[in-house]
């Protein structure tokens, strides 16, 4: 398992339910396992995540969400491995097409 894993499967035990999230970086790379081979070795610190502008009030106002992340980066912080930038969509370059390119990695553990 890679860190970005790590993180992501720390996260998902702290939810309690479904939450839709936007992962770019080496981070999204390191979750897709058609991809991640092609990494191996590289290693990561952090998940950042774009809030997709649709989603922006949903997020702010998603108590079990903050209260996960701030779960997920406690467990994690002795390992230095965090949850740290949350960027709404607004504040982040991207191509215009760029959700045409999003990969979905659902966790079927997950209601």
């Amino acid at each position: 398992m890679n860190t970005a894993q790590t993180i992501a499967e720390t996260l998902d035990r702290h939810l309690t339910r479904r939450t839709p999230m936007v992962v770019f970086g080496s981070a999204a790379l390191l979750l897709d396992q058609n991809f991640a081979p092609r990494l191996t070795g590289r290693v990561t610190n952090d998940i950042d995540f774009i809030i997709p502008a649709r989603r922006e009030m949903a997020v702010d106002t998603d108590r079990q969400f903050w209260q996960a992340l701030k779960a997920t980066n406690r467990e994690l912080e002795p390992r230095q491995l965090y949850i740290t930038h949350i960027f709404p969509e607004r504040e982040v370059i991207l191509t215009p097409d760029w959700k045409n390119h999003t990969v979905e990695l659902p966790n079927d553990r997950l209601p």
